[in-house]
Formats: structure tokens, sequence, C-alpha cells
């Protein structure tokens, strides 16, 4: 029973972390959209890889679930066009890790991670994700340039995955900083 509790508060922390870095960047950060779906920072794919670096496939059903979300909570689409979606972007992003970790022989704790690999990951993340998200767009519209998506797909998820891992790292060491001169 503890782990199906701590299972789904894996997802729901998922899913709303997702939920939050979209509503950011639709709400705070609108200036920087190309169209619906493809921005020049797209913070949301920092949070992609971390669920699935720390929680595996149930963090790409997070995904899934954030993008639920976007729809029941910020109206954003369909509820079928957000499933699909999420589904699409927690699958390609579980592949990119897959990929990255089997390519560059990742060991499972981490241990042989350095920033090169970790930027490896960013771009394969990246190009895997605007190729995907192009071939949806493409699907709604044909019409949809193939350069201009999928160059700005790609540049907003590296930059996105970029400044929230260094967000992360940036919290983690004022964490550590204030804690040590708690002691």
């Amino acid at each position: 029973m503890r782990e199906i509790s701590l299972n789904l508060l894996s997802l729901l922390l998922v899913g709303f972390s997702f939920f939050m870095a979209r509503y950011f960047n639709n709400q705070v950060l609108p200036f920087l959209a190309f169209d619906d779906l493809t921005q020049f920072v797209y913070l949301p794919s920092g949070i992609r890889l971390l669920a699935v670096a720390i929680f595996g496939w149930l963090g790409a059903l997070g995904i899934t679930l954030g993008w639920i979300f976007c729809h029941v909570v910020g109206g954003e689409k369909t509820f079928l066009e957000c499933l699909f979606i999420g589904l699409i972007s927690g699958a390609t992003a579980m592949a990119s890790w897959q990929i990255w970790q089997s390519f560059l022989k990742i060991e499972v704790d981490l241990d042989n991670l350095t920033l090169k690999y970790l930027l490896y990951l960013v771009s394969i993340s990246s190009l895997v994700g605007a190729v995907v998200r192009y071939l949806y767009i493409a699907s709604v519209d044909p019409l949809a340039q193939f350069w201009p998506i999928l160059t700005i797909g790609l540049v907003g998820d590296v930059t996105g995955a970029l400044i929230v891992l260094y967000l992360i790292k940036a919290i983690a060491w004022i964490w550590n900083s204030f804690s040590e001169k708690l002691r």
C-alpha cells in the first residue's frame, strides 16, 4: 500500500511540475512563443528529463498527467489532444533517456555522469523532441514549415532544459551553503 501511495504521489508531483512549467512558459514568457507548441525557451523540456531520470516510466506517465492538467485547469486543447501529446512527450523523453544511457554506457546510479554526457542527453532529447513535435504539427497542419519549427523547437528544448537543470543545481548549492551555516 505504501508503494502505491509513493507512486501516486510521484505521478502527481511530476504532473503538477510539468503543468506549472508549461503554465509559467505560457503566462510569463509568451513573447518567446513561435506557436502553441514551439517556443524559444521551453522549460517543460527540463522537467521531462528530470522526470524520466528520477522516476523512469512513472515520470513519463506523469508528463502525460501534466498535459491532462493543462487541459483540465488551463483549458488547453481537447482532452484527447492533451492525452496524445502527453503520451508522445513522455515516451519521447523516455526513449531519449534510454538511447543516451545505453549509447554512453551510463551507470544506473549515474556515477560516471559528466557535464559533457549531460549535454549529450539534452541534445538527444531536444533533437528527438523537435522532430516528433514537427511530425505532430505537420499531421495537424500540412502546410507547417519544417525548418523554423525544428530549429526553434530544438533551441527551445535545449535552453529550457539547461535553465531548469542549472536552476536546480543553484538551489542545491544555496541549500547546501545555508545548511552548512546552520551547523
